[in-house]
């Protein structure tokens, strides 16, 4: 009919980031982790990881939708940087007992990008 259809991602996405401090990266090891505002429509693995010399994410955690449709936020904090967050919202669309498609409402087709916000220490 009429309107547009989003453009469905596999039943994976990668979350990607990078943690600056005072505009610099993060010291190496710098803990980041993931929690997901409704554990019934997906889960993410590893539920942390930890920065590289980069700042980036050492290992990029998965986010699996089990069910839907529905809208999951997926949050990053920093236990050494109390109070800052990130968010990403995911939506899912068209999910049965097996397949799910999910929307990804921001970051890139190839996974959801995070954004953390830069760190006065």
């Amino acid at each position: 009919p009429f309107g547009v259809e989003p453009s469905p991602v596999p039943i994976t996405s990668t979350l990607t980031g990078q943690v600056l401090v005072n505009g610099s990266p993060a010291p190496v090891g710098t803990q980041v982790n993931f929690s997901v505002s409704n554990p019934a429509l997906g889960s993410i693995a590893p539920a942390s990881t930890t920065t590289n010399a980069s700042g980036n994410f050492v290992i990029n955690p998965i986010f699996t939708a089990t069910d839907g449709p529905g809208t999951v936020t997926i949050t990053a904090t920093l236990p050494a940087f109390p109070g800052v967050t990130a968010s990403v919202t995911i939506i899912i669309v068209n999910c049965q007992t097996t397949l799910c498609d999910c929307e990804v409402t921001q970051g890139g087709a190839s996974g959801v990008d995070f954004d953390i916000p830069e760190v006065q220490a």
